[in-house]
């Protein structure tokens, strides 16, 4: 198969329509991508279908892609990421402006230096849909609240208020692990 050194090179080829470049596309994000809508649904079987879903968008829009606005792993998660919140709205998971203004207190920051990348992710799936949705585009994604507010359909405060409320839920989750590991030590 041939090798495609550079993401330009490969997006010319597959704009030619050639299968062994639209191939060594996929082979080259999927894994990336699974794991990016993992994190919104925390379901394999939805995952599957927002992939396949995703890179469908990709190749259809791949045109529209403009190197020059940034590069293209960044812009394929873009498109997997609008699939996911698509899927999410379509099975109902609505966000709503909400105005709790006591969840945005500060706790004292937890010590997770020491804890398990893999205790973390499950604590994260754990969260709520709307709390891990806002939690993932946030810190894991890097969206502004104003762009996670316009994607969302919501106001900027209520998208500060759901990763309040995510961010208290897991460091109650945390702290509750290490006081369990504390005795057992």
């Amino acid at each position: 198969m041939r090798k495609f050194k550079t993401d330009k090179e490969l997006v010319s080829a597959c704009l030619r329509c050639k299968p062994v470049a639209q191939r060594a596309l996929y082979d080259r994000y999927a894994q990336a991508m699974y794991n990016t809508v993992y994190r919104y649904t925390g379901n394999h079987h939805d995952t599957q279908d927002i992939l396949q879903n995703g890179f469908s968008r990709v190749f259809r829009h791949l045109a529209s892609y403009d190197e020059q606005k940034g590069n293209l792993l960044a812009w394929i998660r873009m498109i997997h990421v609008r699939c996911a919140l698509d899927f999410l709205k379509n099975k109902n998971i609505v966000f709503e402006d909400i105005n709790e203004v006591n969840l945005t207190a500060t706790l004292h920051a937890v010590d997770i230096d020491h804890l398990e990348a893999e205790y973390i992710i499950r604590f994260i799936d754990q969260l709520n849909p709307r709390d891990r949705v806002i939690f993932n585009m946030h810190h894991i994604e890097g969206y502004s609240h104003k762009e996670i507010a316009k994607q969302l359909s919501i106001n900027i405060n209520s998208s500060r208020v759901y990763l309040a409320r995510a961010k208290k839920i897991l460091r109650k989750k945390i702290m509750a692990f290490k006081g369990l590991q504390s005795m057992v030590q």
